[in-house]
Parts: C-alpha cells; structure tokens; sequence
C-alpha cells in the first residue's frame, strides 16, 4: 500500500512517520513532499492509495488545497492533516467529498492506521483490520454496535457543521419460514448478507450502517430535507418485493421501521438511545434464530 504524505513541516512529517513506524504494518510504503506541485506531479508518475495531505502549504492554502487535489484525482481517498484551529476546514473538506480530517496534536500509530483503512473503502485488507479492531459485524459487512458508536461522533459533527439534519432509523427484520426447519449457519450467513443488500438500496452511500443485535439494524443518514420514515418503509419493503422476485428463498421477510428523533442527542448519548430503544422493540419481536 502506498501512501503520499504532502506536508511541509518537519516535525508533523516525523510525528505521521513515527506513527506508521510504530503501527508495524510492512505494507505500508510511505512516501513524502513538501509542497502541492510536487505531490501533483508525484501522484501523475506513481500509483498512490491514499493522500495525507496539510492543508496549509508553501504553494497553497486552505481550501484550495484540498479543492484543487481531489478535482485532479479524485478517486484517491485524501485525509486533511489539520490544526485545532482550522477543524473547521477540515469539515468543510469532509462535506466536499474528502474521506477524513485528523487533528494533528490527536495523531497516534491506532488513529492514523485505522483512518488509512476506512479511507480505502471495503477492500480485503481493510476488512481484515476491522474484524481484528472487532467494530466489524462479518455477516452483514455493517458495524457493530462499538463500531456504529464509534464513528458516529464524527458523523454527527461534521453533519452539524454542514447544517445537515440527520435521522436514525432502526429495522427490525423478522421473516416466516416457507418449509418449516431450523436455520442452518450458511442459511443464517446468507439471510443477512440478503438484508444488508436491501438496507443498503434503501439509503443513500453516505449513510453510517449497523447491525446492533440478532434482529435490529440501523442506519444514520444526513440530508437537507425532512426524510419521511413512510417513504422508507415504502422503499424498503418495494425491495423486499424485488428481491425475492429475483431471488428463490426458504423464507420471506418483513421489516419494522423505528425513528429516533435527533432531538433525544441534545439530552441523551447515542448509546443510552440506542439502548433504550432496543429494550422497546425486543418486546415486539416475532422470531430470533
């Protein structure tokens, strides 16, 4: 994996490099520059997977640092190296389509190696790290509940900043056996590999998924408009019906809709809603495995 580092302070060049010395990942190759033209001109000679990038620059400054890479190349994932006091650039850069800021003072070898990842997408290398920080749910492919709690504080905020609302729905999935048998495990393995790929049709890719129990899954979505949870169930259960039509089952599946209004953040934790939440809807639970 090849990583270009762009930035022109010696001291945060050696604080990123002695964080990935320390991480002890041999695929990692680390290159540097000082400037934005030679990182340019760099990326235009060598294949690189991800760009951390400062954002303050001897060629350029601000957010026409940020702008003006990710135009050029943007299917490389870019993480904006920023002071305390710039955090708000690094947000606006989060909105425009950058994968992640990191504060310069909180870089440490766990930070810096788990941004990498996350930034590269769902690639064999990152899956394999998220089972190992076990945040990952393997049958889904979503978060765990650690996972769903941990990068939603950085969902929320960035989502704020933007003066985006943002909507928390759960699903509970419930499903009848056509031939009355017990689950085996490939069976259980696929029915939520199915549910996972009809969540996902019914959100937008900018949506945080998890999988929170034997039965629940929820999604965090932003957006500048007033999501009508009707819709959703609408969408979802629309399908559920394409689905099947496509796909030959030993059962079918039903979905239960649940909003959380943002509101209960201001007083509550994410995860004292969440809890509270799912000792509402087990009550109502048809089926576990």
């Amino acid at each position: 994996m090849k990583i270009l580092l762009i930035e022109d302070n010696e001291g945060d060049k050696r604080l990123v490099e002695e964080a990935f010395q320390e991480a002890k990942h041999p695929e990692i190759v680390l290159y540097s520059v000082q400037s934005l033209n030679e990182g340019i001109q760099l990326v235009h000679k060598e294949a690189f997977d991800v760009i951390l990038l400062d954002i303050f620059l001897p060629d350029s400054r601000g957010k026409d640092t940020f702008m003006h890479l990710h135009s050029l190349f943007p299917h490389i994932p870019i993480i904006i190296l920023t002071g305390l006091d710039d955090e708000e650039i690094g947000m606006d850069a989060v909105a425009n389509g950058v994968s992640n800021y990191l504060i310069k003072d909180e870089i440490n070898s766990e930070i810096l190696i788990e941004s990498v990842y996350f930034a590269l997408g769902f690639s064999n290398k990152k899956e394999i790290y998220l089972k190992e920080k076990q945040i990952m749910d393997e049958k889904t492919g979503f978060y765990n509940k650690e996972g769903f709690l941990s990068l939603a504080k950085q969902f929320i905020k960035v989502s704020e900043w933007a003066e985006n609302k943002i909507y928390i729905t759960l699903i509970q999935f419930s499903y009848s056996l056509i031939q009355k048998k017990s689950w085996t495990e490939e069976e259980i393995t696929n029915f939520w590999s199915d549910v996972a790929e009809l969540t996902k049709t019914a959100f937008q890719n900018t949506s945080l998924f998890s999988r929170l129990d034997e039965n629940t899954v929820a999604v965090m979505s932003r957006g500048s408009f007033d999501i009508n949870i009707s819709h959703i169930k609408e969408k979802i259960d629309s399908s559920i019906e394409a689905f099947f039509k496509k796909h030959k089952r030993n059962y079918t599946l039903f979905a239960d809709i649940h909003s959380i209004p943002y509101s209960l953040l201001e007083s509550h934790s994410l995860d004292e809603i969440l809890s509270e939440e799912l000792k509402k809807m087990k009550k109502e639970v048809k089926n576990e495995f």
